[in-house]
């Protein structure tokens, strides 16, 4: 299957099965926004902020430090789980032994979980005319995100910076939800806040394994957008595209645009 064009299953397809949807979810990272690391920022934070403690933390250390939460991190998110900024944090001050107060652990954790404010992801090419134009249309829009540092929180100021935020009514973050995707309860989240059920919302999401297994198991529809992410869809998706341009014919042909 070719990245470079809208498709969808070729078998018993009928478009007129899509008219009842009312709504569109969103994953974050690779399909509303391009994903963009703040790990060099961070590690200047930790330093910094070890520094002002009187512990000689080299960037080098803390950047060895920080890489091993990060193995970690993609460990526990593999396995469905959330690995919060708070353990984030605390295995990299025991993996360099360098304990801090509790006040100066908040303090530093809100500075890692807002670091990427200060230079905002770009929105992936396409995104921001299209959701205006949902939003528009009268489609309620929700977004299903899996976090990391960057908590639903900060997600949100970036949203509300890019004059977005109100497009949205239905949130779903892991960091506040408590689990990842593919856990049905994400997307459950996100309905629930547009007023939907399942059935009448679709899921628009770049990892298969997450975003499309998913959607499919508690009931929506789901396209992959593999245009950032690379990845090939594995026979679940009701529909692939490469990006925005492609988003926006589906959904033509789904009845969710004139």
């Amino acid at each position: 299957m070719k990245m470079g064009r809208a498709s969808e299953p070729a078998s018993g397809w009928n478009w007129m099965e899509r008219d009842g949807l009312l709504g569109l979810t969103f994953d974050w990272w690779g399909t509303l926004y391009v994903d963009r690391s703040a790990r060099s920022q961070r590690v200047r934070l930790i330093v910094h902020a070890l520094r002002e403690h009187g512990y000689r933390a080299s960037e080098a250390a803390v950047t060895r430090a920080y890489e091993i939460a990060a193995a970690r991190f993609e460990r526990e998110w593999g396995a469905g789980r959330v690995y919060p900024p708070k353990r984030w944090l605390a295995d990299i001050l025991e993996e360099l032994g360098t304990p801090l107060p509790a006040s100066d652990c908040l303090e530093l954790q809100r500075a890692l979980e807002e670091a990427m404010l200060d230079a905002p992801p770009p929105l992936v090419p396409g995104a921001e005319r299209l959701l205006h134009e949902l939003h528009d249309s009268g489609v309620r829009l929700g977004i299903v995100s899996d976090t990391g540092l960057t908590v639903g929180r900060v997600m949100r100021r970036i949203l509300g910076k890019d004059g977005l935020l109100d497009c949205f009514s239905g949130f779903a973050f892991s960091d506040e939800v408590g689990v990842t995707k593919p856990n049905e309860h994400t997307f459950q989240r996100a309905l629930t806040g547009m007023g939907l059920a399942p059935e009448q919302a679709a899921h628009v999401g770049d990892l298969p394994h997450t975003d499309i297994c998913g959607a499919k198991a508690i009931g929506m529809k789901a396209i992959l957008m593999n245009g950032v992410s690379g990845k090939q869809d594995d026979g679940r998706a009701d529909a692939v595209v490469a990006d925005y341009g492609e988003l926006r014919q589906v959904l033509r042909r789904w009845g969710l645009l004139p």
